[in-house]
């Protein structure tokens, strides 16, 4: 059964904390928030995030509410009101909170490989690794988090309900991808670098989602979980099948 679309995102004008904490109108300049109580707002919302991660990778989208988050966090209504403004705004921040430092690990690894001395295969190797094994650490770190956040990841490729504002998270690292893979093939058209991305994107998605699939398998030899068995397995698999399409990179 196909999930209903998301809701088109609604643009929320988050109060500031002067706002937020203000006395009273007879006050003049700025008003600071106390140590305390920023302290207090961090908390309710990481208490919210994490909860809503927790659900939304459990269940799905469609099938939690706002009153199923507050009702899990031990929380009032208003309180998603106060800090997102809706139920998909508060999705795109689950999403946010991790794609950010993702994306940056992505793109510093990247970025080292492209000015480092490796060359031919060997490069490649790397840009692949520098892309796929951010994320399997971090889902091995013991963040129960980023297993959720992997698996609302597989959700959102697998099912179709990518939109601008999400796909926007991953794009600066897919662009630092391919403009690795350009180095390497910079004869290649622009349809083979962008097919080559995919090639490696989907592979290594279907991994760190931990689907499922295998223990359906009979007499299932591994886990979804066993990603140090399954890890440099994908690396060298996708590394073996863009030399398959690309040929040999340059420098080779």
């Amino acid at each position: 059964m196909s999930r209903p679309p998301l809701e088109q995102p609604t643009a929320i004008a988050r109060p500031t904390s002067g706002d937020r904490y203000r006395l009273g109108s007879a006050l003049t300049g700025p008003v600071t928030t106390s140590p305390v109580r920023r302290r207090k707002s961090e908390e309710v919302q990481t208490r919210l995030l994490d909860t809503a991660e927790e659900l939304f990778a459990r269940l799905g989208y469609a099938a939690v509410s706002i009153r199923d988050v507050t009702a899990h966090a031990g929380m009032r209504l208003a309180n998603v009101s106060y800090y997102f403004g809706s139920k998909q705004n508060l999705y795109f921040e689950v999403l946010r909170r991790r794609s950010a430092p993702l994306a940056r690990s992505r793109i510093e690894r990247i970025r080292a490989v492209r000015k480092g001395p490796l060359r031919g295969a060997e490069r490649l190797a790397a840009v692949v690794a520098g892309y796929v094994e951010p994320a399997l650490e971090l889902s091995q770190s013991g963040d129960p988090g980023w297993k959720n956040f992997f698996s609302l990841i597989g959700q959102v490729t697998f099912s179709g309900l990518a939109s601008p504002e999400i796909t926007a998270m991953f794009n600066d690292a897919a662009r630092e991808l391919m403009g690795a893979l350009y180095e390497l093939y910079p004869a290649a058209p622009a349809a083979e670098i962008q097919a080559a991305a995919m090639l490696v994107i989907g592979p290594y998605i279907f991994v760190v989602s931990e689907t499922g699939r295998i223990e359906t398998f009979p007499e299932a030899a591994f886990a979804s979980g066993d990603l140090d068995f399954l890890g440099p397995r994908m690396q060298r698999f996708i590394v073996g099948g863009l030399l398959g399409i690309l040929g040999p990179p340059n420098g080779s």
